[in-house]
């Protein structure tokens, strides 16, 4: 929403450019005392299934869907350091297609772990 504000006087203009803002926040605070009272209202695992279940729904079309898990994962080992009887590995690869994560991968005597 645009407002011209060179319709309004100085003081005017302050209060148009905050109005949409107002008006925004007002119902975040309502939403969110509305959920307050429906929250406190929760007295048994129905309940919270029951009101879990309207926000879970809306959330899902903007999570979208999960990708295939791939078979295998082609990591690129970016860095290695060796000290006092162990080795960690800083590894690079893509999780899924576009997304590139970082992990280390550690030996101790031989035998390898994720931290």
């Amino acid at each position: 929403m645009r407002i011209d504000t060179d319709l309004f006087d100085e003081h005017e203009r302050v209060e148009a450019s905050g109005v949409l803002d107002r008006y925004l926040e007002e119902r975040v605070r309502e939403v969110n005392r509305r959920d307050l009272v429906a929250w406190r209202e929760l007295k048994s695992v129905g309940d919270s299934e029951a009101f879990k279940a309207p926000r879970v729904k809306a959330l899902e079309p903007s999570l979208g869907t999960c990708p295939e898990v791939p078979v295998t994962i082609e990591a690129e080992v970016m860095r290695t350091i060796e000290v006092d009887g162990y080795t960690n590995e800083a590894l690079g690869f893509e999780s899924r297609a576009g997304i590139r994560v970082t992990a280390n991968a550690r030996a101790v005597g031989g035998g390898y772990g994720c931290g």
